[in-house]
């Protein structure tokens, strides 16, 4: 271990980094407008708190959505009150309105949807009785979840540091710091940042695992695991895949599982004694996992039988829609036999269904200028490069490089690094056949992989460890390389801030050739604050707009702006500029024809075209 990896001080670059992350994210999510979704998961953590009921929860499981709530969970017995409307202005009493006097806990399960379980409506109800306040609880939200994107950042820190040094740590940790997609995920209440980095953990436990079998590397396993389940419904998927990798580590004698010089059938009853061990290991793993899905869902209706499940009235939602509310006899679960008791809780079991469903059904994309509700293969490949920073793609090239060049010199990658690659190319190869093709944030948990992989990279090169090019290890050639990309990566992320949900990388032309390729996972409604900050400065007070999306009317209103909205096919002459999303835009065209070639006056952001009178 060198000197600098024993000193104390160094660690004070990473809380520099650190700071600096926490600066960025807070300073980028001003004036970011309620995004799609982001009601939904704020609603459904409330209503877990405040009711301890978890019937909203079946698109994903309670866990993040109950911590993005924590600040809030001691409002259960406020009084709901009158109400405010967007513009600040007290609502009256109508004799359609709750009961000022009720409390928070008794007026959510009042509003409309909560029976059928629908999540939209409630929330819908919930931000229109008092808006501002509903807006404040939801920055918030956000604030938590930036605590929780400081917690990934710290422990890829740890992680890489305990294991390779200091050096390919803080060239990690510095590449995390100004990751653009990143630190736009970081930033909003959703649960894709939880699982991104409950699988980091998850997978650094596997590592562990494998190289030191042992029950408490187990145990680790299983905490890390166990939250991501408890995070989002795909985490049971990378359960499975983490499971096959620790049983093929355990059958081919990897790591920790390497065995003792036997004879072959000595050897051979060892191997054995591993994979079964390693199998019960997993089997109480499940167990404990199972309890916890059962605990945080409050043991409601848990232990049903097959044919009580399917006896249930099933949540209201558009793909249950398409099913007539039968989407369960549909399943997979009907083919069980009717008598069977299952030991998960019933909305889970609706949210497993109704991701396997949509899946199945495709979402409407748009990718290269083709529309369609069927996944492309090429997707997810395509978007990672794409929201990959320039810089990291560097690092990662040359990280290839290298493991080759290594390779021919008879030095294999270590066990860490291969798990880190085995599980991104499986993780990968499943995303390309995904019908699910709404943006890079379903494979957001392999940007942290990629992170650490490109860190180590770094720390190879600066070292001119054996496999470097002689033209680079030359001087200082490498320092200034690596120095490069991380410059060019906090470059890039100062280049697009704050709108990092629509970052591309210069590769492809930042931005403006990004939504070539790609435009509904990047137009989520963020940009309303910036349309309003034009609408000031144009001398706008009213706009004709074009949305499906509720609120976003009631979030253009409570920055001062009057809202006219008008449905697709709707031809509109008069003096108010005329806004539509770039989503809108590319997937249903024939809405706006009555608008001809027209080219839009202003572009907020690369996704809202603003059209002024002619």
């Amino acid at each position: 271990m060198s000197a600098r990896d024993q000193d104390p001080r160094r660690h004070l670059l990473a809380l520099l980094l650190l700071l600096v992350c926490g600066a960025l994210l807070w300073t980028s999510e001003r004036d970011r407008s309620v995004t799609a979704d982001e009601q939904l998961h704020m609603i459904r953590g409330h209503a877990f708190w405040w009711t301890h009921d978890t019937r909203l929860s079946y698109a994903h499981p309670p866990l993040a959505n109950a911590i993005t709530s924590l600040p809030y969970a001691g409002r259960a017995k406020d009084p709901w009150g009158l109400g405010v409307h967007p513009d600040g202005e007290p609502r009256e009493l109508r004799a359609r309105s709750l009961d000022p006097e009720l409390t928070h806990a008794e007026a959510i399960p009042l509003l409309s949807g909560w029976d059928d379980e629908q999540p939209l409506y409630v929330s819908t109800g919930y931000f229109r009785h008092d808006f501002p306040t509903a807006r404040a609880e939801l920055t918030g939200g956000r604030r938590m979840m930036m605590l929780w994107t400081l917690a990934l950042g710290l422990f890829i820190y740890v992680w890489c540091e305990r294991r390779w040094g200091w050096l390919a740590a803080i060239i990690s940790l510095g590449l995390y710091t100004v990751h653009p997609t990143l630190l736009a995920h970081g930033r909003l209440v959703t649960t894709d940042m939880p699982m991104t980095a409950m699988a980091f953990a998850s997978v650094a436990a596997l590592i562990g695992w494998i190289e030191r079998p042992g029950w408490d590397r187990v145990a680790l396993f299983g905490l890390a695991s166990t939250l991501m389940v408890l995070s989002k419904h795909s985490g049971v998927a990378f359960v499975v895949v983490m499971s096959a990798i620790v049983l093929g580590a355990a059958l081919g004698g990897f790591g920790g599982f390497a065995p003792a010089a036997t004879s072959s059938a000595a050897s051979g009853r060892a191997r054995a004694r591993r994979v079964a061990l390693v199998g019960a290991q997993l089997v109480l793993v499940a167990a404990v996992m199972i309890l916890a899905l059962d605990a945080i869902y409050m043991f409601d209706r848990v232990g049903l039988s097959v044919a009580q499940i399917l006896a249930e009235p099933e949540p209201h939602n558009w793909i249950s829609d398409k099913f007539d509310d039968q989407m369960l006899e549909r399943s997979p679960l009907a083919k069980l036999p009717s008598s069977w008791r299952l030991p998960f809780p019933y909305t889970w079991l609706v949210g497993v269904a109704t991701v396997s469903v949509q899946n199945g059904m495709g979402h409407g994309h748009y990718f290269f200028g083709m529309r369609a509700h069927a996944g492309h293969p090429l997707y997810f490949p395509v978007m990672i490069f794409a929201k990959t920073p320039t810089g990291l793609l560097v690092l990662l090239v040359a990280g290839a490089g290298l493991v080759i060049a290594r390779a021919r010199a008879g030095l294999r990658p270590s066990l860490g690094t291969s798990v880190l690659v085995l599980f991104s190319a499986v993780t990968l190869a499943s995303a390309c056949a995904s019908s699910i093709n709404i943006g890079v944030r379903h494979v957001l948990p392999l940007m942290p992989i990629m992170i650490v992989l490109a860190g180590r990279t770094g720390q190879l090169l600066i070292e001119r460890a054996s496999g470097v090019p002689r033209w680079l290890a030359a001087g200082r050639r490498a320092p200034a390389l690596v120095l490069a990309c991380l410059l060019g990566c906090a470059g890039g992320a100062a280049w697009t801030f704050p709108a990092w949900l629509g970052d591309f990388n210069a590769v492809v032309g930042g931005p403006a050739g990004g939504h070539r390729i790609s435009v509904i996972g990047e137009d989520w409604g963020q940009d309303l604050g910036d349309l309003a900050t034009l609408a000031e400065q144009q001398g706008w007070t009213q706009i004709t707009y074009n949305t499906s999306f509720p609120l976003r009317r009631e979030e253009l209103e409570s920055r001062g702006l009057k809202v006219r909205k008008i449905g697709c096919d709707k031809p509109y002459a008069g003096p108010d500029p005329v806004v539509i999303h770039l989503s809108d835009w590319v997937r249903r065209r024939q809405c706006f024809a009555w608008l001809g070639e027209r080219a839009p006056s202003f572009v907020v952001n690369e996704h809202l075209l603003v059209f002024t009178p002619e």
